[in-house]
C-alpha cells in the first residue's frame, strides 16, 4: 500500500493532475483522508449492471491517463472500451497492439534495473506519463504518504487496548484476511502460526478484507 500511495503522490506533485482512484467500499475508508487523492470512486464489476455501469463511471471522469496493475486479457479489452487517452498497463499482446497503451515491461524490470523494490515499480508508472518531467522534479520530491488514521478509529484503538491493559509491546497482529498480498499461507499455516505466537504474546485478530484489484485514473 506504501507503495502505491508513493505512487499517486508523485503523480499528484509532479504533474498536478486530479487523481482518482477506482476500487471498492474499504479503499474509500482507506484513502479518504489523504489531500493529495482528489477522490475515490467506488465500483463493483458484481453489482446490478456491472461492466457497463463500471464503464459508465470511469468515462464520466474524462481522464487523460489510467494506470491498471493487472493486464488479464478481458481487463484490457474492457479499458480499451472506455474514453480515456492513455492506458498505463503491463505489456501484453493486446496492450502492444494497442496505440492507446502505454506497456510497461516488468521483466525488463526485473533484469536490468538496479532498484526492483516494489515501491520502484510502482514509481515507474508513474514515471510513464511524462519521463522528462518526472526525472526532472523525482529527485527533489519529499514523499508525505504515511496512512492516517481517523480520530474516531484513534480512540477505538485507544479503547480497545485500555480495556484489555494493552500496551504497544503486549501483542502482535496477525491478519489472515490480507487477500490483496502477492503471498500469503494457507489457513491452516495460519492456525499454526497464531498457535506458536501466542506462547509469545498476545494475539489480535483484526476482522477485515483488502481488495485485489484497483484502477487508478489521472486528469492533467
Amino acid at each position: 500500500m506504501v507503495a502505491t500511495l508513493d505512487m499517486l503522490y508523485a503523480i499528484k506533485t509532479i504533474f498536478k493532475a486530479k487523481v482518482i482512484v477506482f476500487g471498492a467500499k474499504n479503499t474509500q475508508k482507506l484513502l479518504e483522508n489523504f489531500d493529495f487523492i482528489d477522490k475515490v470512486e467506488i465500483i463493483d464489476f458484481a453489482a446490478r449492471g456491472g461492466n457497463q455501469q463500471v464503464l459508465k463511471q470511469i468515462n464520466s471522469f474524462y481522464c487523460d491517463y489510467l494506470i491498471a496493475f493487472h493486464a488479464k486479457s478481458f481487463l484490457v479489452k474492457f479499458l480499451l472500451q472506455t474514453n480515456v487517452k492513455r492506458i498505463i498497463i503491463r505489456l501484453k499482446w493486446l496492450s502492444f497492439l494497442s496505440p492507446r497503451c502505454i506497456t510497461i515491461n516488468i521483466s525488463f524490470i526485473k533484469r536490468f534495473f538496479k532498484d526492483r523494490s516494489e515501491r520502484a515499480k510502482f514509481l515507474y508508472y508513474a514515471r510513464k506519463i511524462n519521463p522528462k518531467l518526472y526525472d526532472e522534479k523525482i529527485k527533489n520530491l519529499c514523499f508525505n504518504t504515511r496512512i492516517k488514521i481517523p480520530t474516531k478509529n484513534q480512540i477505538f484503538i485507544q479503547n480497545f487496548l485500555n480495556s484489555y491493559k494493552l500496551k504497544e509491546k503486549d501483542f502482535i497482529i496477525i491478519n489472515p484476511f490480507a487477500v490483496s498480498t502477492p503471498y500469503n499461507l494457507s489457513i491452516q499455516d495460519y492456525i499454526a502460526l497464531i498457535c506458536k505466537a501466542s506462547l509469545m504474546k498476545k494475539v489480535i485478530i483484526p476482522n477485515l478484507r483488502s481488495s485485489p484489484s484497483r484502477i487508478y485514473g489521472a486528469n492533467k
